[in-house]
């Protein structure tokens, strides 16, 4: 067997490995979600956690990788290893964790800090094995596969782009069709097909009897030629791409939440923008390849493609503000009018936004692994400590744009502030590149001078505006009241005909027209009238606060209200002639958490239950047989339930089946018709 052939075998490992990956982590974050909430300090966890894993393990795998004569094998015990814990955490510890984390609020830890704690170590308990497994792939192969530094980078790129290539395909599949055709536990034993066909494949090129080099030791070191590049510079390496994947994940939750706007808030949208992403890391990788190895100024190249970053960022700004408009010009042109049509035409758009950055992305580690590794016999680490390095600045980046820079400076400042900095990396980046040049001290004043002036013509172009105005759909609507959250970004518009909106995420939710404030008020009436004496209420989702004012024209002695934004306290003012200020009240308790949670965790017994979400679509976790099991187990003896279940933007089928799974749960139940939209 040909050593291009064992290469083409280990490159499809790396394939079907990554595709294992983001099928693993897509149902772990899904099932995470549901115990620990949705919010976003609970999804940040999850996050840092699984990455934290990754991080560490290539850091570990990279020692131990260039100690190893047995790397075939290592790798083999690695899948082995991943498939095993996958496996035993999907299916013997994910069913369990329900009691655990409940277990853990009845010792009253359930608030601040030791919330936290309790989430950070029962993910790390989880995740911890998988993912140091995850992270140690890269070394280990890129430190069997690279015998000369000429083909270093072309090596490297072509593992990563291959592993994001299969994380393409893991979160393509897993958000439009192997959830929804085989459920939780078959998509989990499709990922560990996944690595156990690694397994096949690395293990065939074992018994090709293909060894670590064709050449000897001594030969493959001598390959590995002395930097351009003095100690001090490469070892500054780490860093700045530690800084690049903190600014490439700032800009993905960036991206994300102005992206929604455009996309919706539907599962496949969400898959659509991180598939969009993932896409253009792998391209960007596998172009790197074709000239890396041939590249002299490494350090320059690395700044260029910050460069790229940094305008590719402000040129999203005004773009993503156009996008609904050149959506709707592009759908009357193409003729779309199917959802698969749709769709594409939603991919192509997201791909024309994130296409070029991430393309800069993708190329960025093929480039510093060629700039940073410098001997065979430290390969492995090299690989390892850049990998993990990069990592874990983007779970940091991840966490300062969530929490930090989106409640701050909002989408538009935080795209700048994120563009700024991958300005200040390419900058030192070009510094270090030309060091001895007599023109180095002019590079910082260039490189501001072009942020300033790109900034400059955002500000007269009025490109700062569009991303509020057009994407949240509002022509025709005057925005009254805007504020952009850790948890989302809400806005309340007045229409026309002077009805006022409350707006998520760029999906109005709850509205003062009169079909619409008869759900909201049903909501409270109906399930209230059927119980002979109620006593206790929860209220799911406050929205405008008229069903909770209901609630209170009973005199129920405790009314509970859950409600994930809490941003929505402060729109509620916007609403005064339908809540009639019952926030000030002090009839209601208001706990700001995931509904879902809440319930789950919940230690009383609720006379009557009621929920509002936004739609199945959309919320798709309130409207399944688990939840609705658990609403039961927390209705005291003769408790009622009542939940909004819209008509419109669902098949006959689908409707069925949403009824079928309440009925099952439920079976005393009866049907209300409110209006042609709802029921």
């Amino acid at each position: 067997m040909q050593p291009s052939l064992i290469s083409g075998l280990l490159y499809l490992c790396f394939l079907v490995s990554g595709a294992s990956g983001l099928i693993f982590e897509t149902v772990w974050m899904r099932k995470l979600s549901l115990v620990f909430g949705s919010t976003v300090y609970a999804v940040s966890t999850v996050v840092a956690v699984f990455m934290g894993g990754l991080a560490l393990g290539s850091w570990i795998f990279g020692k131990v990788a260039d100690s190893s004569n047995r790397l075939l094998r290592l790798y083999i015990f690695i899948e082995l290893g991943i498939a095993l814990s996958g496996l035993t955490i999907s299916l013997l510890l994910m069913p369990v964790l329900d009691n655990v984390y409940i277990f853990f609020h009845a010792l009253g830890l359930k608030a601040g800090t030791t919330l936290f704690l309790v989430r950070f170590t029962l993910s790390v308990l989880i995740m911890l094995v998988p993912t140091i497994l995850m992270g140690g792939t890269l070394p280990v192969i890129g430190r069997y596969l690279v015998r000369t530094q000429s083909e270093l980078g072309a090596r490297i790129g072509t593992l990563y782009g291959m592993n994001t290539l299969g994380a393409v395909i893991g979160v393509f599949a897993c958000g439009f069709w192997l959830i929804a055709i085989f459920g939780e536990t078959g998509t989990i034993l499709v990922a560990v097909s996944c690595n156990l066909a690694a397994v096949l494949l690395a293990f065939s090129a074992l018994r090709a009897g293909m060894r670590q080099a064709a050449a000897g030791p001594a030969e493959e070191e001598k390959a590995f030629r002395a930097s351009l590049y003095p100690e001090s510079r490469i070892d500054l390496v780490p860093l700045l791409y530690a800084l690049s994947g903190f600014a490439a994940m700032a800009y993905e939750v960036l991206w994300t939440r102005a992206l929604i706007y455009f996309v919706g808030l539907s599962v496949h949208a969400f898959a659509t923008i991180l598939t969009c992403f993932l896409a253009g890391i792998a391209l960007g990788s596998f172009i790197a390849t074709r000239f890396v190895d041939r590249c002299r100024p490494l350090f320059l190249l690395f700044g260029s493609l910050q460069w790229i970053l940094a305008f590719a960022g402000l040129a999203s700004i005004p773009l993503i503000g156009q996008l609904n408009k050149i959506f709707q010009n592009l759908n009357l042109w193409l003729g779309a009018n199917t959802w698969n049509q749709v769709t594409m035409v939603k991919f192509f758009l997201c791909l024309v936004v994130l296409g070029l950055p991430t393309l800069a992305m993708g190329a960025a580690f093929p480039t510093v692994n060629r700039l940073f590794i410098r001997r065979k016999n430290s390969l492995g680490r090299g690989v390892g400590m850049l990998y993990a390095s990069n990592t874990a600045g983007t779970i940091l980046g991840s966490l300062f744009a969530g929490f930090l820079l989106l409640p701050l400076a909002g989408i538009t400042g935080s795209i700048l502030i994120v563009a700024a900095i991958n300005a200040a990396i390419a900058i030192a980046a070009t510094y270090l590149e030309i060091e001895k040049s007599r023109f180095k001290r002019l590079i910082p004043a260039a490189g501001l001078a072009l942020i300033l002036v790109s900034t400059g013509t955002i500000y007269a172009t009025g490109g700062l505006g569009p991303i509020i105005r057009y994407s949240l759909h509002n022509l025709g609507k005057e925005i009254i009241y805007f504020k952009e959250g850790n948890e989302a970004s809400l806005a309340v518009l007045r229409n026309v005909d002077g009805h006022r909106e409350l707006n998520i995420n760029g999906e109005s939710t709850a509205y003062t027209g009169f079909d619409d404030i008869v759900i909201h008020k049903l909501l409270s009436h109906l399930p209230i009238l059927f119980h002979p004496g109620p006593e206790s209420m929860l209220v799911v989702g406050f929205g405008f606060g008229s069903t909770v004012y209901t609630a209170t024209r009973y005199d129920l002695p405790e009314i509970e209200c859950v409600e994930l934004v809490p941003e929505e306290a402060h729109t509620a003012g916007y609403f005064i002639p339908e809540n009639h200020g019952v926030l000030d009240s002090g009839l209601v308790k208001m706990v700001f958490d995931d509904g879902r949670n809440k319930i789950l965790t919940s230690r009383g017994r609720y006379d009557v239950v009621s929920f509002n979400a936004i739609h199945p679509k959309l919320s798709p976790m309130l409207y399944t047989l688990d939840f609705y099991r658990i609403c039961a187990r927390a209705l005291a003896p003769g408790g009622t339930i009542c939940a909004w279940l819209p008509t419109n933007g669902l098949t006959l089928t689908e409707f069925k089946s949403l009824l079928r799974s309440f009925v099952e749960v439920f079976p005393h139940s009866s049907l209300w018709w409110c209006n042609p939209a709802n029921v």
